[in-house]
């Protein structure tokens, strides 16, 4: 299952050994592939060769990781796990460990648990925020240029690694105060820069206005493997249907979609999460791994490439061209900006969550509200590391699993309400609430359809670790300090009878001429 780079540099998210699950994986039709990981803000990762070998993450639900591709070679970064990182105002590194650990690190995982400091305010003392990517989809070897900030200075990063080992840094930035940058020394030769004072390994750049660029050389191998050229079109692609037969009502049928194939015309794993419908009538199509897809007229069409396990999705204008998707890494508004129908700018809107690379850490939603602020929830991992609130299986790492998060459009949060546990149904119903359903499983005895409101606790205690000076060594007969103060369900939903993992509600309004069934809630 190899994610091949054939004539245009690809981008994929997801969690690799030696990374945090939010890294941002970089491919090119070179075959210099880097990762550039939120967790420090820096390029953390380079290798030659096969870009993405995606099996750990393909097969089953997923959960072991990312790897390096076919026949690939890492390059050593020596002592430094970076390239170039920005420093704080301290003249230390950036380090969001505590919420996005490196895949497969279970100590840090632990310790931030355990962390007497609240997560809110370790994200305030980091006092620094991804921003996220943008990358000129008209250029098929365009390369993505990171956002972020660090205090008040928003930097804008964009790093070309050539087959030769040429590495050229491009940076554009505005300044409150001077801005420092650890230098990968060990691993750069030759360092030159067209603005700043490099000195004792750290470049220094001034405040105000800056676009500067660096270059330098790193030593790569010269023969590498790389995918034969393919001339498929993949961006592009005409919809197969099938013909299908069901036991179904009269007046209603079944057709079979057939998903677009991958960009050497081959099957590829879609799975379908989120959908949403377009004022024009396109449909636009969220996947696990495949990206982000537009239903056009019989067509498909390629929107965005490298979400990541996307369930959900909202429309912002009238053709699907400016979305916002949820993923397990960050609330993403994802945007086509020079007309071309792809997608070139990707804004985080949210990620302070911890997100450790857990296959069951999934973000439900966004749903729009009636105040037009998103709301999300966010999955328990299951996990052996996790605090579990008395339950066998589904648990916490800390960072606000269990919780329903709401966030304006300006990307302000709110802490929303907690005690969800598996809560994969979310919707705005006609009455302008929110809506949710919790999955059967400890502290649920069956699937139960809930009315979301702020502050309310639903029923599972995992989540308690978030409020003020928690830890899990606090938590003793927490249960039985919350037990009468859960929010009560409007709808059981029989397991194993009705539903199992009941997903998004959808409200009928036609007065009975949609189906048999009529509840009113």
């Amino acid at each position: 299952m190899q994610l091949l780079i054939n004539d245009q540099v690809r981008i994929q998210r997801g969690p690799m050994t030696g990374v945090s699950a939010r890294a941002v994986h970089v491919g090119t039709p070179w075959g210099v592939h880097y990762s550039f990981d939120p967790r420090v803000l820096a390029i953390t990762k380079i290798w030659q060769g096969g870009f993405l070998d995606m099996s750990g993450e393909s097969l089953n639900r997923g959960g072991k990781g990312l790897k390096m591709g076919y026949e690939s070679r890492e390059v050593n970064l020596g002592a430094s796990e970076y390239v170039i990182a920005p420093l704080n105002v301290k003249n230390q590194l950036i380090d969001f460990s505590f919420k996005e650990a490196k895949f497969g690190d279970a100590e840090t995982i632990k310790k931030s648990l355990h962390n007497t400091k609240d997560h809110l305010a370790q994200l305030a003392e980091v006092n620094a925020s991804f921003l996220g990517y943008s990358r000129d989809s008209r250029n098929k070897n365009a390369l993505p240029a990171f956002e972020y900030q660090i205090g008040d200075n928003k930097i804008h990063i964009e790093t070309s690694i050539l087959a030769n080992g040429q590495i050229n840094i491009q940076i554009n930035a505005v300044n409150k105060t001077e801005q420092a940058f650890a230098l990968n020394t060990e691993l750069m030769q030759a360092i030159q820069t067209t603005a700043g004072k490099i000195e004792n390994n750290q470049w220094v750049l001034p405040k105000g206005k800056v676009k500067v660029n660096l270059a330098a050389s790193i030593k790569l191998v010269d023969r590498i493997w790389r995918a034969p050229y393919s001339a498929f079109d993949y961006r592009q692609q005409a919809l197969r249907t099938a013909s299908s037969s069901a036991k179904m009502p009269a007046g209603y049928s079944i057709e079979n979609y057939y998903p677009p194939l991958d960009n050497f015309g081959r099957e590829q794993l879609f799975e379908a999460l989120g959908l949403a419908l377009t004022q024009d009538e396109t449909l636009v199509v969220a996947t696990r791994t495949a990206g982000i897809w537009r239903l056009v007229k019989g067509e498909w069409k390629l929107f965005a490439e490298g979400t990541f396990d996307s369930l959900g999705v909202v429309v912002e204008d009238k053709k699907g061209l400016v979305i916002v998707a949820g993923q397990k890494a960050e609330l993403t508004r994802i945007s086509d900006t020079n007309g071309d129908g792809i997608a070139d700018k990707y804004e985080t809107l949210f990620d302070a969550h911890s997100y450790h690379g857990n296959y069951h850490s999934y973000m439900h939603g966004p749903v729009r509200g009636a105040d037009s602020a998103y709301y999300f929830t966010l999955n328990l991992a299951h996990d052996s590391i996790t605090y579990n609130g008395g339950g066998a299986y589904m648990g916490t790492a800390g960072g606000f699993a269990g919780w329903a998060i709401r966030v304006e459009p300006n990307k302000k949060f709110t802490l929303w309400a907690n005690g969800l546990r598996s809560p994969a149904s979310l919707g705005l119903g006609p009455d302008k609430k929110l809506w949710y359903a919790d999955n059967q499983g400890e502290y649920m005895g069956t699937s139960k359809l809930f009315i979301l409101e702020k502050n309310n606790f639903y029923g599972h205690p995992s989540s308690l670790v978030d409020l003020p000076a928690m830890t899990p060594d606090k938590m003793e007969n927490v249960w039985e300090n919350v037990k009468n103060e859960r929010t009560h369900a409007v709808v059981l939903l029989p397991h194993n009878r009705l539903a199992n993992s009941p997903g998004n509600p959808a409200w009928d309004l036609t007065d009975g001429k949609f189906g048999l069934i009529k509840i009113k809630c």
